[in-house]
């Protein structure tokens, strides 16, 4: 079995593991790849190379999440529009696990080192998804609490590639983030992590970001998430941070 991914129509980033996950959870293992030649660039029109970004994001991020859930790719020139395409977003992946109780989940690094990452996103897209100021503080106090931190970049020109990322989350034994992006690595897996939802709160609320967890009550963790998995309802204050170490 295989399924279509419109690079037209659907983004060329994190979002594409929500895909992975739900395709291989129906055992679908083969993607193909169309319009690459149109690949979606609405969502850095304000950049001077908007096209070059989503190249960049799909060949450093989506093609090597392809590798890491062993799915094999083709990448097509023809524009399929009859083909139903198979896509989902993380409130679909909510919903097919409550259905069949199973959602695939990427496979972790069994083994332990004694650190915790902070993932730190600066985005030239969405800046109230940012992680705050407070993070560089928390670094400082878990320092002098002898835990050691490896700091994590997140951003348009991934540093890191997505397996360094990932062998990173996996040993740690604790991974401090803001929600979506890279944290996809996080909750579909059995890593253990703290993921802050931003912009849904009084002073800092975002509409777009409000709906995108519109289906989530609050203080809920993803009905597949693991007993050290858990989704921080609050802005990441130093205040928050401190509470949630």
């Amino acid at each position: 079995m295989l399924a279509h991914y419109c690079l037209k129509t659907q983004p060329a980033q994190w979002d594409f593991a929500h895909f992975i996950v739900l395709i291989k959870s129906i055992n679908i293992n083969h993607v193909i790849f169309f319009n690459l030649e149109n690949i979606q660039i609405n969502k850095y029109v304000h950049c001077s190379n908007p096209k070059e970004i989503a190249l960049n994001r799909f060949h450093k991020i989506v093609l090597p999440l392809c590798n890491l859930a062993n799915v094999t790719y083709e990448i097509k020139n023809y524009d399929i529009k009859e083909k139903k395409l198979i896509w989902a977003l993380q409130d679909n992946a909510c919903y097919f696990y409550k259905v069949n109780k199973y959602l695939w989940k990427f496979n972790s690094v069994k083994e332990k080192s004694n650190y915790v990452t902070f993932t730190i996103r600066n985005s030239i897209r969405n800046k109230f998804r940012d992680s705050s100021q407070s993070w560089k503080e928390f670094a400082k106090i878990l320092a002098d609490k002898k835990i050691n931190v490896k700091i994590i970049l997140d951003n348009e020109l991934n540093s890191i590639t997505v397996e360094e990322r990932f062998k990173l989350y996996s040993k740690a034994t604790m991974n401090y983030t803001v929600g979506n992006g890279p944290a996809a690595l996080l909750y579909y897996s059995d890593m253990p992590y703290k993921l802050w939802i931003k912009g849904i709160n009084p002073g800092n609320y975002n509409e777009n970001l409000a709906k995108l967890w519109s289906s989530f009550k609050r203080d809920e963790n993803f009905p597949f998430a693991e007993a050290n998995q858990n989704l921080i309802w609050e802005e990441d204050t130093l205040e928050s941070l401190l509470k949630n170490i």
